[in-house]
């Protein structure tokens, strides 16, 4: 995803999960606010207004619980509820400052996207959205959990030792 981002030359630059949990039609939405100055719009399971088609299941739901609480904590953000919503539409130049200094490349990859953005000044907009939650899913309950755990300690530690600084 990285480099295809990196590659793009649109104005307007967006990516989702392959499952479609959140529909196409929701896109609008984020393009208003594009369009209103923000530089990314997130979508958000936890801003007041989202619409649930399909529930996720009760252990996923702690999953998700658990890794806000770590993140906001490890990375000292508390201002943006849900990084890990795949539904992220981003102004080129937004992109530009942040995707050539991604370390993370799993699931907690969203969470380093927003913590540089909000390092580099990005204005950020969360979105409720209407989400139909897979049946099935490709997370591993205890690996994937330890492994987003550390991915979100690389990303403090990469800011310590100044990874994250551009060579502008």
């Amino acid at each position: 995803m990285k480099n295809g981002i990196l590659q793009s030359h649109n104005e307007i630059i967006m990516f989702l999960d392959a499952d479609l949990a959140i529909p196409i039609e929701e896109l609008k939405k984020f393009l208003v606010e594009i369009n209103n100055g923000y530089d990314i719009v997130i979508a958000s399971r936890f801003v007041s207004g989202g619409k649930v088609i399909r529930k996720v299941l009760w252990y996923r739901k702690i999953m998700e619980k658990i890794f806000q609480i770590i993140r906001k904590l490890i990375l000292d953000n508390y201002k943006i509820q849900d990084t890990q919503c795949d539904f992220k539409v981003m102004k080129h130049e937004a992109a530009l400052k942040i995707f050539p200094l991604m370390t993370v490349e799993r699931f907690a990859f969203d969470a380093e996207i927003i913590f540089l953005a909000n390092k580099y000044g990005c204005k950020i907009k969360e979105l409720p959205i209407t989400l139909q939650n897979p049946i099935r899913s490709h997370i591993r309950i205890f690996r994937d959990s330890f492994n987003m755990f550390f991915d979100l300690i690389r990303i403090r530690f990469n800011d310590i030792k100044g990874l994250y600084n551009h060579k502008a």
